[in-house]
């Protein structure tokens, strides 16, 4: 049965592609770290070397403007009027409006949530023309009660996890996760750790206040990324380091950054970058009022105010997500950080691939890689995308729902 539904879709797949392909010519490639003149071939969803003599290439003449790999969002909790902890299957309602902001790729994010609803996901399913969900991202339930931020309290669990079938029993199945987040400290064998890993799982760190040995113990077993550092975890003290302590020194895993003028100072996400710059990836951490009018939303079981550009639990100060868009966190970073354009665009491509195992075919613009592409003028504004070499519809989509 699941050789079928594999069948299906990539013959829907190759059905889509288009026929000819598409020569990119007078444009700024990032490439190598660097922002290089050059042109591109696409054909039949992948990037090429040379010309075909039987395909008919079309010239896109870019006129200066950037051209770099598409974006790649692992924390990405909804958007439009959807929220995926709510309803899961309206990933493809999401995915179709992402390419207007450059994202062709996505990890659709679950907050804590019951075992009941755990159990009814599916794998994520992809528009016929929209970014790619590249599998789920579960943030929770095995997180830090004292650190959950504005996840449901009363879902998160409380017996330490002792096995990989309690991940199992509360989750129903591995099937489709390709990250989670957990605290270190409540995991009592971090066998659990590296038997997720071994299933092709990423393991982040989050919502924690692990200690920088409980950090270390976690990354030898297998961890490899912090979800939103500095957020949602125990700060750096100078006799207790932390998660923050412990990444930033050992620079041998990732970190994620919400770039959006709300999470992290511009001080912190400079000191983050000269710390440990290979690390970091743009994630928005985004929630269904991206893309919409402020006002009162749900995210999850709670209610929430999005305001001034901020998203809070209703009445109180604690922030819920982000509205932020993955091309203006680029912007963001660049405007905070003072890096140049090449860095912020691969911490929003080539190091969100580094992380879930595809940097082989996605987050570089190299023979044989998926032509997944964002066209950006000097403003690291979006001016087209291409998702597999099919350009992204430009037109309005409805959102999901009203406001609250």
């Amino acid at each position: 049965m699941i050789w079928m539904i594999l069948l299906i879709a990539l013959v829907g797949e190759m059905m889509a592609l288009p026929a000819e392909g598409l020569h990119f010519t007078n444009a700024r490639i990032l490439r190598n770290g660097h922002l290089v003149p050059g042109e591109l071939l696409i054909k039949e969803g992948r990037i090429v070397k040379d010309a075909d003599p039987d395909t008919a290439f079309t010239p896109v003449d870019l006129e200066g403007k950037i051209l770099a790999p598409g974006f790649i969002d692992l924390q990405l909790n909804g958007g439009f009027g959807f929220d995926f902890s709510a309803t899961p299957d309206a990933v493809s309602e999401v995915a179709k409006r992402l390419p207007k902001y450059g994202v062709t790729s996505f990890l659709p994010t679950i907050i804590t949530s019951s075992r009941e609803s755990y159990h009814q996901r599916s794998y994520p399913q992809a528009s016929a023309i929209g970014a790619e969900p590249l599998g789920w991202h579960l943030e929770g339930p095995f997180i830090n009660i004292e650190f959950s931020g504005m996840h449901p309290k009363d879902k998160i669990t409380d017996p330490l996890v002792d096995s990989l079938s309690d991940v199992v029993d509360r989750y129903g199945s591995l099937d489709g996760i390709r990250m989670i987040t957990l605290a270190p400290e409540r995991i009592q064998n971090l066998d659990v750790v590296t038997d997720l890993v071994k299933q092709g799982i990423v393991i982040a760190m989050g919502h924690t206040a692990a200690t920088e040995a409980q950090c270390r113990d976690c990354i030898n077993a297998g961890a490899s990324m912090v979800t939103h550092l500095f957020n949602a975890m125990k700060g750096l003290h100078h006799r207790e380091p932390g998660v923050v302590g412990a990444v930033l020194s050992e620079r041998s895993i990732h970190y994620s950054l919400i770039m959006d003028g709300c999470h992290i100072a511009d001080t912190t996400a400079r000191l983050a970058v000269a710390a440990h710059p290979e690390g970091l990836v743009l994630v928005t951490d985004s929630m269904q009022a991206m893309g919409l009018a402020e006002g009162r939303y749900s995210f999850g079981e709670e209610d929430v105010l999005v305001a001034d550009g901020r998203v809070v639990l209703e009445g109180q100060a604690t922030l819920a997500g982000s509205t932020q868009t993955m091309d203006a966190a680029v912007r963001c970073l660049v405007a905070a950080t003072g890096c140049d354009l090449a860095y912020a665009l691969e911490s929003a491509s080539l190091r969100p691939a580094e992380v879930i195992g595809v940097a082989h075919r996605k987050g570089k613009l190299e023979i044989g890689y998926d032509a997944d592409l964002v066209v950006l003028d000097d403003a690291l504004q979006v001016v087209a995308c291409y998702v597999k070499g099919i350009k992204a519809n430009e037109g309005n989509v409805a959102p999901g729902i009203t406001r609250r």
